[in-house]
């Protein structure tokens, strides 16, 4: 058996979440809003709603909807194999942590942002959000592609976040 696709049937046996009619897929959707306190600006409010899809074959697809201020942004599909990076314009890495919890990892140049996905394998899961500074870096910066610009804010502040497994 292959090192993704052992990954991926361990994960998903141990979540519980697999079926054989669904041909051994997880489905989560995500919903994850924050606030980014910019440093010379207006606080920055954040909305995600992530549809993420794990398969048997260690295939992690996700497919990403932007919302906030009004907006609503196109959808990004991306997809990579379970421990590797994602494929597409936003890099990360989904990892197994344990039997019922999974993480997505982003290294960005000041910090590393993390999205904790913990589940009881029958149907139920939680979501949980994490930034940190990488040393020497006492603010967070990431790339705003509206201002082509470098943004810096403060300690960012979750207002909610919510999952759903099917």
């Amino acid at each position: 058996m292959s090192r993704p696709f052992a990954l991926a049937f361990t994960c998903l046996a141990l979540l519980g979440i697999a079926c054989p009619a669904r041909a051994q897929e997880a489905r989560f959707q995500l919903y994850l809003s924050w606030t980014e306190p910019e440093i010379d600006g207006e606080p920055n409010e954040i909305v995600r709603t992530i549809y993420l899809t794990l398969g048997k074959d260690g295939k992690v697809t996700e497919q990403v909807r932007r919302d906030g201020l009004g907006r609503r942004g196109p959808g990004l599909s991306q997809q990579g194999i379970l421990g590797e990076d994602i494929e597409g314009r936003v890099k990360g890495r989904w990892k197994v942590v344990n039997a019922g919890t999974l993480v997505r990892l982003t290294a960005e140049r000041s910090h590393t942002f993390a999205i904790w996905l913990t589940t009881d394998g029958k149907g139920s899961c939680s979501v949980r959000l994490e930034w940190r500074l990488k040393p020497g870096f006492k603010t967070y910066e990431r790339w705003d592609p509206r201002e082509q610009d470098t943004v810096e804010f403060g300690q960012p502040v979750v207002n909610r976040t919510s999952c759903s497994a099917f």
